[in-house]
Protein backbone atom coordinates (compact mmCIF):
# COMPACT_ATOMS: atom_id res chain seq x y z
CA UNK A 1 0.00 0.00 0.00
CA UNK A 2 0.95 3.77 -0.73
CA UNK A 3 -0.32 6.85 0.98
CA UNK A 4 -0.15 10.27 0.16
CA UNK A 5 -1.95 13.14 1.61
CA UNK A 6 -2.70 16.54 0.39
CA UNK A 7 -4.62 19.59 2.02
CA UNK A 8 -3.46 19.27 5.29
CA UNK A 9 -4.53 21.51 7.90
CA UNK A 10 -3.50 21.37 11.45
CA UNK A 11 -5.45 23.44 14.20
CA UNK A 12 -3.30 23.37 17.97
CA UNK A 13 -4.29 24.89 21.07
CA UNK A 14 -1.87 24.46 23.96
CA UNK A 15 -3.18 20.87 25.21
CA UNK A 16 -5.39 19.56 22.28
CA UNK A 17 -5.07 19.64 18.35
CA UNK A 18 -6.60 18.26 15.03
CA UNK A 19 -5.27 17.87 11.94
CA UNK A 20 -7.53 16.91 8.67
CA UNK A 21 -6.43 16.27 4.87
CA UNK A 22 -7.82 14.09 1.89
CA UNK A 23 -5.83 11.00 1.60
CA UNK A 24 -4.65 8.40 -1.56
CA UNK A 25 -3.81 5.39 -1.23
CA UNK A 26 -3.65 2.39 -3.88
CA UNK A 27 -2.40 -1.43 -3.28
CA UNK A 28 -2.26 -3.96 -5.88
CA UNK A 29 -5.13 -6.67 -4.90
CA UNK A 30 -5.38 -10.74 -5.81
CA UNK A 31 -5.96 -9.95 -9.23
CA UNK A 32 -2.46 -7.91 -10.00
CA UNK A 33 -4.78 -5.05 -10.48
CA UNK A 34 -3.99 -1.67 -8.92
CA UNK A 35 -7.05 -0.43 -6.84
CA UNK A 36 -6.84 3.52 -5.98
CA UNK A 37 -9.21 4.75 -2.58
CA UNK A 38 -9.39 8.79 -1.87
CA UNK A 39 -10.62 9.59 1.92
CA UNK A 40 -11.07 12.33 4.28
CA UNK A 41 -9.11 11.84 7.17
CA UNK A 42 -9.53 13.84 10.67
CA UNK A 43 -7.32 13.58 13.72
CA UNK A 44 -7.46 14.27 17.02
CA UNK A 45 -4.40 14.88 19.33
CA UNK A 46 -3.82 15.72 23.24
CA UNK A 47 -0.81 16.69 24.95
CA UNK A 48 0.03 14.09 27.84
CA UNK A 49 3.14 14.42 30.10
CA UNK A 50 4.49 17.27 27.15
CA UNK A 51 4.21 14.68 24.13
CA UNK A 52 1.17 15.20 21.52
CA UNK A 53 -0.44 11.97 21.48
CA UNK A 54 -2.88 10.73 19.04
CA UNK A 55 -6.28 9.77 20.85
CA UNK A 56 -8.56 9.82 17.39
CA UNK A 57 -8.36 9.08 13.96
CA UNK A 58 -11.17 8.59 11.88
CA UNK A 59 -11.49 7.92 7.92
CA UNK A 60 -14.36 8.93 5.52
CA UNK A 61 -15.00 7.71 2.38
CA UNK A 62 -15.75 8.99 -0.24
CA UNK A 63 -13.05 12.71 0.17
CA UNK A 64 -14.87 15.18 -0.15
CA UNK A 65 -12.85 18.67 -0.19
Amino acid sequence: MIFEFEDLRIHAGSEVAFATAIGHCHGTDTDGLVRPLDFRLTMGFRKIDGQWMLIHEHHSIPAIS
